[in-house]
């Protein structure tokens, strides 16, 4: 039984926003992990005494200890905006796949029960 091609377009639609979906979810994944990297790194630079170096590119330059650790937390308070506005697409595209999801099992069960009365 050959799907009509409004159903393949949707299943199509469909897989195409499951990978959107992974994707962006493994970039709050990623984000998340620089996070917890950053907050750990902040204790660090918080506990230390005397110089503190900070990555440049491909040399560590001295920077005073105010300076990174505002340095720190400009960057987690950017990656938290971040993780907040991709969890709400993630939302929103969690709802669409739903609806896509109901819609295709609904034309689904359709087709099935079509082609077995003509059967």
């Amino acid at each position: 039984m050959e799907l009509p091609e409004e159903v393949q377009r949707e299943l199509v639609q469909y897989q195409a926003l499951q990978n959107q979906l992974a994707s962006l979810q493994n970039q709050v994944n990623t984000m998340k992990l620089e996070i917890n990297i950053l907050e750990e790194a902040k204790k660090q630079v918080e506990e230390s005494e005397g110089d503190v170096y900070r990555v440049v590119g491909p040399v560590m330059v001295k920077k005073g200890k105010e300076e990174v650790l505002k340095w720190i937390d400009e960057r987690i308070e950017t990656l938290q905006v971040k993780v907040k506005s991709l969890d709400k697409k993630i939302q929103a595209l969690q709802n669409a796949l739903l609806q896509l999801k109901k819609k295709l099992e609904e034309q689904l069960q359709s087709l099935q029960e079509g082609g077995a009365s003509s059967g």
